[in-house]
């Protein structure tokens, strides 16, 4: 029903609606202070079928709360909502979309005589389907590892000064160094000054991630690409545009983002088109002989009003088969997918985008209209080994390790004679941590041999003491 409702934005003239823009919660999961629940009438209703989040503003109340009542079809009845009458103001809530054109009515708590109810909601202020955030939905994580080289396991430590040197690597997602390899793919289609207003948010932004990961370029390289391409050039794809390869000179990539906001926007919103896309210039552009451990990032920026962003009861099979082979091939080819949804009304992630996520290395965001102007892509992040701490259990004692440009640790331990089990803690710069366990032997055969020698040599020096002694006494 939803869908259809989306469809009625553009005849909004048409139709009258409070001049104040409201909304209301169906779900107990408030993202603001949680709304006070009521007592359910026994005309009970499902759950949202078509769950969007909705903002309420303040308005002309002065109170704190809005009483709600919902319209029962079968028995054709206003009644106090059932999950709860009263909601409180300047707080995102879960509604079911099919019900706020003509089946919700609402009306400020204020008491007075003029306090009359007010059927349906403004739909059609993005105020109140687009400013509230939906939680980021998440694939799997990156997966670190503590890869200890030397000593071995089957190696028996013997050293006169009773410590060992252990190196080795804090590695993420399999691979050592701090490498990256990342394609920002930006939605530039569109018509409208709002369009462009999307674009020029995600050139700021993207403006901003360079700047911010500038001390790190070198081991991070960043590409940029752009789609749809409605009037492709030469050997070019419709599909989308290679604005600048992967590079580590950070005016290179500000000058082609002067370059793209001159082009503007154009064409209409493909998002499996700049997936695929993006996803082919990464794989052709990253890896080699040269960088076989780069991790590949692809960031993809896309119309939050487009499929597959938007709920809809009969999805596209043919976008479901394409989807659903792009992200085989992500996972296949080990890249990370970023995806943020920009705009659109705040709902759930479709079951398009849950199965990407899942069937791909893949984090999903919709940004919510109000937070176009900051940092889209603060979100992306590009780990790299921050701390490694060694703790004796034998002795107590805790060492931190150096950590070197490549993520690459050495430090040195002391040890008892036999076994001594380390436990190593690795901390990454995204505040991630994990630890293991390491066993190192110690012989201490050739530290009891120092000892004795070096008593052997005090014995031999007091001895020799003595004897001048006893000469000087003499030849008084």
């Amino acid at each position: 029903m939803f869908a259809a409702l989306r469809q009625l934005t553009g005849i909004a003239g048409i139709l009258l609606f409070s001049s104040v823009s409201w909304a209301v919660s169906e779900a107990a999961v408030p993202f603001g202070a949680p709304a006070t629940a009521g007592p359910r009438d026994s005309l009970s209703i499902r759950r949202a079928a078509d769950p969007i989040h909705v903002f309420y503003p303040r308005g002309p109340c002065e109170g704190s709360h809005l009483e709600l009542e919902v319209f029962h079809r079968d028995s054709r009845v206003w009644a106090p909502h059932p999950v709860h009458e009263r909601v409180p103001l300047e707080t995102c809530q879960v509604e079911d979309a099919g019900k706020l054109l003509n089946e919700l009515r609402w009306r400020c708590e204020d008491p007075g005589l003029h306090n009359p109810w007010n059927v349906g909601l403004n739909v059609f202020d993005p105020r109140v389907t687009e400013s509230c955030a939906v939680g980021e939905l998440r694939g799997a994580d990156y997966r670190i590892d503590i890869h200890v080289s030397t000593p071995s396991r089957s190696t028996v430590v013997r050293s006169p000064d009773r410590r060992a040197t252990l190196r080795g690597s804090v590695r993420i997602d399999g691979l050592e160094g701090v490498a990256y390899d990342v394609l920002l793919a930006l939605d530039r289609s569109g018509h409208t000054p709002r369009d462009q207003d999307r674009l020029n948010a995600q050139l700021r932004a993207a403006a901003q991630l360079i700047d911010s990961l500038r001390p790190r370029l070198g081991a991070v390289r960043i590409g940029l690409a752009t789609y749809p391409n409605p009037q492709p050039a030469r050997g070019e794809s419709r599909k989308g545009r290679l604005e600048l390869p992967l590079t580590s000179d950070a005016d290179l990539l500000q000058r082609a983002l002067t370059r793209i906001k001159a082009r503007g926007v154009a064409g209409s919103p493909t998002f499996a088109d700049g997936l695929e896309h993006g996803l082919n210039q990464l794989l052709l552009l990253s890896g080699g002989a040269e960088r076989p451990a780069a991790r590949r990032v692809l960031v993809l920026a896309a119309e939050g009003h487009a499929a597959p962003f938007v709920a809809d009861t009969a999805p596209d099979p043919v976008l479901f088969m394409r989807l659903d082979d792009l992200a085989a091939d992500a996972r296949k080819s080990g890249v990370r997918l970023h995806i943020l949804a920009l705009g659109g009304y705040a709902e759930e992630p479709t079951p398009l985008v849950q199965d990407l996520v899942a069937r791909s290395f893949g984090r999903f965001l919709r940004v919510p209209v109000g937070g176009l102007d900051g940092p889209l892509f603060s979100s992306v992040s590009l780990p790299q080994p921050e701390e490694v701490q060694i703790t004796s259990a034998l002795t107590g004692t805790r060492h931190a390790a150096h950590i070197d440009h490549v993520g690459h640790f050495t430090v040195e331990v002391p040890l008892e004679a036999g076994l001594n089990r380390l436990r190593l803690k690795a901390r990454t710069s995204d505040n991630r941590h994990h630890e293991r366990d390491w066993i190192v032997e110690y012989d201490a055969s050739q530290y009891l041999e120092l000892v004795l020698e070096a008593e052997r040599d005090r014995v031999a020096r007091e001895r020799s003491l003595q004897r001048k002694a006893l000469e000087v006494q003499v030849e008084n």
